[in-house]
């Protein structure tokens, strides 16, 4: 858990996960190892049919891996884990689709990992209001998903991730529906987050010019394995006048393997 000082909150030790196919055994992760620190915010990237997903159900407890192990401040989790539920609390998830319940408001929708978790009602609400603030919408706690923009039905989902205090957050392409303005305020938004409450992020993303500014580091994975050394980037873009979030920002670089949005909203593949 602890290494020169350092807590590590997430540690991957040699996870692989093999598929059944038709044509024979396909091995979707291999050998996988990764450790990241306490407050980190760490970005995967990587091509199509990389392993980024598979990677990210594995870490949220949604599949179990064929082999290996995944520990989350010192304790290993699993899918199998004989009180998951109580194990998934340590890890907060926002999916790409968003996931809102059409028949609740923003609020409801926040209060309900509260609700199953058989909070009171009253103060449920009260913790709710609280993370809609801090996503900045609580002048929208009683709008529904359709009356939602969709950059505010992601802030919705990331209070909802954040209500139950996860020591981590893991983000599936949190920017990738959404239009360039939008985008960059959601992680100027997860910046935010992560220096207020110190939570640890873990983003999957092709857009990595767009989150480059926010990460600690940027890991690639391709074919199911982890790819060179991962790539230290953050630096205090907030000192520096004029600092954009806008795609484009950070120059595309090779050292990233992912794809990169270019201004004019143009994707490049760049592996």
């Amino acid at each position: 858990m602890y290494h020169n000082g350092v807590i590590r909150m997430i540690e991957v030790q040699d996870l692989s996960v093999t598929y059944a196919s038709p044509l024979g055994p396909v091995e979707a992760l291999s050998h996988v190892s990764l450790t990241v620190s306490e407050g980190e915010i760490v970005a995967i990237c990587g091509p199509s049919g990389a392993g980024k997903t598979t990677f990210l159900r594995c870490l949220s407890m949604l599949q179990e891996p064929s082999s290996g192990r995944i520990l989350v401040d010192g304790e290993e989790v699993s899918a199998k884990s004989a009180d998951v539920r109580k194990a998934r609390q340590r890890i907060g998830v926002v999916f790409q689709g968003f996931n809102l319940l059409r028949s609740r408001t923003a609020l409801g929708n926040v209060m309900l990992p509260l609700e199953i978790r058989h909070v009171p009602k009253t103060e449920a609400a009260e913790k709710a209001a609280a993370y809609l603030e801090l996503v900045h919408m609580g002048h929208r706690r009683d709008f529904y998903p359709h009356e939602l923009s969709g950059g505010e039905k992601q802030r919705v989902a990331i209070a909802r991730a954040l209500v139950t205090e996860p020591r981590v957050l893991i983000l599936d392409e949190p920017t990738s529906a959404l239009d360039p303005e939008t985008a960059g305020s959601i992680v100027q938004s997860l910046r935010e987050i992560n220096r207020s409450k110190g939570i640890t992020m873990l983003i999957v993303t092709h857009q990595i010019d767009l989150l480059a500014p926010i990460c600690d580091r940027v890991i690639q994975i391709r074919h199911g394995r982890l790819t060179g050394a991962p790539v230290p980037v953050r630096e205090d873009v907030s000192s520096r006048p004029g600092t954009s979030f806008a795609p484009g920002h950070i120059p595309a670089s090779d050292k990233f393997g992912c794809a990169s949005v270019q201004p004019g909203g143009v994707s490049r593949d760049l592996v």
